[in-house]
């Protein structure tokens, strides 16, 4: 999925909440579930974290993922994750 693409599908979060779903030091990945009321759940997941700042749970204000460097950022009011590798919006998350 492409940026801009995944971008559109998490501003349809704005109002719900995004909460730390799972991480894995031992596969690199990080997931983050999405809720609001008028959407289908749906699972972030980020690959390659070099650096995460995140609440257990916020309420959604303009998630955002954009390239910097050699890799990416996402950001939500006092979230802030920078990874390496790739990202998938998915509706499930098998843990």
């Amino acid at each position: 999925m492409e940026i801009l693409a995944l971008n559109d599908r998490l501003s349809k979060y704005r109002g719900g909440t995004g909460r730390l779903w799972d991480f894995s030091p031992s596969h690199d990945r990080l997931a983050i579930e999405w809720n609001a009321p008028s959407e289908r759940r749906a699972y972030l997941v980020l690959l390659g974290c070099m650096d995460i700042r995140v609440p257990t749970m916020w309420v959604c204000e303009s998630p955002c993922i954009r390239a910097e460097g050699e890799g990416f950022v996402f950001t939500d009011k006092d979230v802030r994750i920078v990874f390496m590798h790739e990202f998938q919006l998915r509706e499930d998350y098998p843990r």
